[in-house]
């Protein structure tokens, strides 16, 4: 993306978000096309960058985070998502939820690839900027506005699903983030309740997990007849243990 572009970003998705122009309009007055962007994120604390627009390079993608959507920061579990999951697949359906800025799922959706990539979020923000980052990286991906499976039909499954979930039981020191807090992980367990019924028999999920949250991920998939296998860890400075389930049909 060129400087223009990305001085321009910030002031259409506003407009986005405020309802006064579409996401198309918004394509239309940026006139964007994909190029690499390099950006130099500093050492600000991880939270508080949160709560600003900005342009962050992802895999080989420039992904637009608006303010309160997850940020796909080298420090964030997107990053530890993308690591776990590896090599985009070729001709699979692909479901991220919760996608946020959708960096992951545009990720693994390169145009070579000829997957059938759907973004689902439940925040309209989030689906904003999902589809504006999907048609300014030449990628193309159908976004959803979703709670989980909620707005799919029943019997609607997917070879790959992807949900970088929520980390936090609890909003430490009373700072609450709807991106950031699963409040007692009842998300995440509906979620692990409702996932076998939507993956393929040979199909994978990615499932972000914090340990010492309360909830015991694996012994949860256990009981929904699933396996899962760590494919990724970060041992935080907070003392956070933050895991990338591999999810699958036993």
């Amino acid at each position: 993306m060129s400087a223009d572009i990305i001085r321009a970003i910030p002031a259409v998705l506003r407009e986005v978000e405020e309802h006064r122009i579409s996401s198309h309009a918004a394509l239309e007055l940026l006139g964007v096309t994909h190029e690499s962007s390099a950006l130099d994120t500093g050492h600000a604390d991880f939270i508080a960058q949160q709560s600003h627009p900005a342009i962050i390079p992802f895999a080989d993608l420039t992904i637009y985070a608006p303010s309160h959507v997850y940020h796909p920061w080298p420090q964030s579990s997107t990053h530890l998502m993308r690591q776990a999951i590896g090599a985009s697949p070729c001709q699979a359906a692909i479901l991220e939820i919760g996608c946020g800025t959708g960096a992951v799922g545009l990720s693994l959706a390169p145009p070579d690839a000829c997957n059938e990539l759907t973004l689902s979020d439940n925040d309209p923000a989030a689906l904003a900027a999902a589809e504006i980052n999907a048609m300014a990286n030449g990628r193309f991906a159908r976004v959803v506005k979703s709670d989980l499976f909620s707005a799919f039909e029943g019997d609607r499954q997917w070879d790959l699903i992807v949900f970088n979930a929520p980390l936090l039981f609890a909003a430490p020191g009373g700072l609450y983030h709807a991106m950031a807090i699963d409040t007692d992980g009842l998300l995440i367990e509906r979620f692990m309740h409702e996932l076998p019924a939507r993956l393929k028999p040979a199909g994978s999920a990615y499932v972000a997990w914090a340990e010492g949250q309360g909830l015991d991920l694996p012994a949860l998939a256990e009981k929904q007849n699933l396996t899962t296998q760590v494919r990724a860890t970060d041992r935080r400075g907070s003392g956070i243990v933050v895991n990338i389930l591999e999810v699958k049909h036993a």
